[in-house]
């Protein structure tokens, strides 16, 4: 193993000359701006990233360990979703924070997916179709992570490829994708190692063992953070070409005896008459298909016995390392799955929400413990997320955003997405019959348009089982809105940032002493030099210095005056202009503030307002005319004395108490 460490750490330099990432216009170290990070350490912490396979959320709650050293210390998402629930288009997402449309690996099989087409991007000789050479793992190893990957990686992996992916200095994975417990064979740092049926080989254990040892080996090397992939196969399947029960642990088999799979309303749905052709077809469950799915359920939960007590031997390595309070743990599954719902068998490669809804549970440096948070996380936030927190420069434009938002104090409240995309793309006719899904997914709602023609929409908040669908009786309006907002995250490249807010003086356009400016945006950006610019009235700008700060995962900029014409450091009588330039201002993944990546102009923003010191008419006074023409700027009646408050009356260069005392007396104001 030594000489393969060498080997990739020789090669990392010249790997990373391939690879560099394209630089923001106008950066340079002079200019960039820097940014302090909530919720993330000033040093590069390390990461343990875990993804189960085939997990649906509910299953959770049987993962004891998952509860207390995961759940209990960290946030959990009851909201979690992947934008394609099949296992190639979700792993490569959370590797690239990409929509499946975008990062290119549609499904499982080629020509449209599987391994070898994400291999094949990297090799076709076009720029545009980066595939394995741009990944969270090369992002993190080129900002000086040591990397490693443990378990499954895509469908169709080669049987004895010692292919390892770019980014991975240490590779331990098993052949095939998914289904391996005992028998197996795995690639491990370009050796096959073969494993037989003994006890002691039980995948999940000997995948365990080896995120342990690579733990207990990175934290040789202090000085250097650690990101470790782990991806056990359970409870997927036993065979990886289909679904189907897994195998559990020997000292797990029976631990589940009886269970019984879910009884929700859509567990054989009564009827489906209004589902698309594929669904309504079904017939339904038969007494001994109900008997299979109740077995395979209890062999699930015994399946991901073995997977908690390796999450719990991971947590007590960290701990016994000194490392635990320096590591971020994200724990998620690559897509949900079905067991009886909708006339369904098992499986996923649905819309559902069993489908498409994941676990998802973070802990580590500044993340609050014990708090579930209800906004929309979506797998196309991963990657993004563990790039902030490793300060590594992603070379891709991600459709995600950094969920550190959502993970400290007050992330309860925090601002979120109002949608995502959900998108599947059949190849296996005619179970399959090679058919389009792309769906619209937001807080209360999800609306499916089928390439072959079918539309599906559910109001969740009081059909939460998508048991009828509406689409036929509902406002049609509506529904075109939904249309267009499908047609459009069908084809984005993410949402550009924006700005929230524009306050003058502290939260009020009507402040007498006009003193700076606070611009607010939607997330974490970064300025060129004029990206701000200030203009009164004739034309003359006004100096400018920014001071930016982060708060909530959110940039703010406080705009102070400098140069002539101010007094007492505020502006003079007048209206002024406010302009923020929109190709001069990007987030951390280089989408500006019009939405390209180009540095030409477009976007900009236009804020003006008014700023009345007291003396409005300038006679060297402050009188009945002064109120007038106050009165007269905010719009406001004779019998509004709300304004009087912002009259500087007595001069001495702020706006209180005394001048609307003052005032009132001298004009009979009560």
């Amino acid at each position: 193993m030594r000489w393969f460490q060498s080997l990739k750490k020789w090669t990392r330099s010249a790997r990373r000359l391939r690879r560099q990432p394209r630089r923001l216009a106008c950066e340079s170290l002079e200019t960039r701006t820097v940014l302090a990070h909530a919720a993330v350490p000033d040093a590069q912490p390390n990461i343990v990233f875990i993804m189960s396979d085939d997990q649906d959320i509910a299953t959770v709650q049987y993962m004891p360990r998952v509860q207390e050293l995961l759940a209990a210390q960290g946030v959990s998402f009851a909201n979690s979703f992947v934008t394609s629930s099949i296992c190639c288009p979700s792993n490569v997402t959370a590797l690239t924070g990409q929509y499946t449309f975008n990062h290119g690996v549609l499904n499982n099989v080629l020509p449209t997916g599987g391994f070898q087409k994400f291999v094949n991007m990297r090799t076709d000789g076009d720029p545009a179709t980066q595939g394995d050479e741009s990944t969270l793992a090369t992002w993190l190893d080129d900002a000086g992570y040591n990397t490693a990957r443990v378990g499954k990686y895509l469908v169709s992996y080669p049987d004895d490829s010692t292919y390892v992916p770019p980014g991975w200095d240490e590779w331990y994975s098993t052949y095939g994708g998914s289904g391996q417990y005992f028998n197996y064979a795995m690639n491990e740092n370009g050796q096959v190692v073969r494993y037989g049926s003994a006890p002691e080989d039980y995948g999940t254990d000997v995948l365990t063992a080896k995120a342990v040892d690579f733990i207990e080996r990175a934290e040789a090397n202090d000085e250097q953070p650690f990101f470790l992939q782990f991806t056990p196969s359970a409870p997927h399947g036993a065979n990886p070409l289909r679904n189907g029960p897994p195998i559990p642990a020997p000292r797990h088999v029976g631990m589940f005896a009886g269970a019984t799979a879910p009884r929700t309303p859509s567990f054989n749905e009564a009827d489906v008459s209004d589902k698309p052709p594929a669904i309504s077809s079904r017939p339904l469950l038969t007494d001994a298909q109900i008997a299979a799915i109740d077995s395979e359920y209890q062999t699930r939960l015994e399946a991901l016995q073995a997977l908690d007590e390796g999450i719990g031997q991971i947590v007590d390595t960290l701990a016994a390392q000194g490392e635990l309070e320096n590591t971020y743990i994200v724990f998620t599954s690559d897509n949900g799955y079905h067991l009886g719902q909708h006339r369904a068998f098992d499986g996923k490669f649905d819309v559902y929400e069993e489908d498409i809804r994941v676990p998802l549970i973070i802990r580590g440096p500044g993340v609050s413990e014990g708090v579930t948070v209800e906004q929309m996380a979506v797998n196309i936030d991963l990657a993004p997320t563990m790039a902030r927190w490793g300060q590594a420069a992603p070379d891709r434009v991600m459709d995600g955003q950094s969920l550190t938002p959502l993970l400290g104090e007050g992330g309860e409240t925090q601002p979120w997405r109002n949608d995502f995309l959900v998108e599947l793309y059949r190849h296996l006719p005619p179970a399959q019959n090679g058919d389009v899904i792309k769906a619209v997914r937001t807080e209360h709602e999800i609306y499916v348009e089928y390439q072959s023609g079918p539309r599906e929409h559910y109001d969740l908040r009081t059909d939460p089982y998508q048991l009828q669908n509406t689409y036929a009786t509902a406002d049609p309006a509506h529904i075109a809105e939904l249309s267009q907002r499908l047609a459009e995250l069908a084809v984005s490249q993410g949402d550009p940032p924006t700005i929230e807010s524009v306050v003058v003086n502290d939260d009020s356009a009507q402040r007498s002493m006009v003193n700076s400016l606070t611009v607010t945006f939607d997330r974490v950006v970064t300025f060129d030099p004029g990206a701000f610019s200030l203009v009164g009235e004739g034309g003359s700008e006004i100096g400018l210095d920014v001071a930016e700060s982060e708060v909530g995962g959110r940039t703010i900029a406080v705009l102070t005056f400098t140069g002539a014409g101010l007094i007492g450091g505020s502006l003079a009588d007048g209206n002024y202009t406010l302009v923020t330039r929109g190709d001069h201002i990007r987030d951390e993944v280089g989408r500006e503030l019009d939405g390209d990546r180009d540095g030409n102009g477009g976007g900009d923003r236009v804020d003006a307002f008014f700023r009345l010191y007291g003396d409005s008419d300038g006679d060297g006074d402050v009188d009945w005319q002064d109120r007038d023409l106050f009165g007269t700027a905010f719009s406001m009646s004779a019998d509004q004395t709300g304004y009087l408050w912002y009259l500087d009356f007595d001069g001495d260069g702020d706006v209180d108490g005394l001048d609307n005392g003052q005032f009132n007396r001298r004009f009979g104001q009560s």
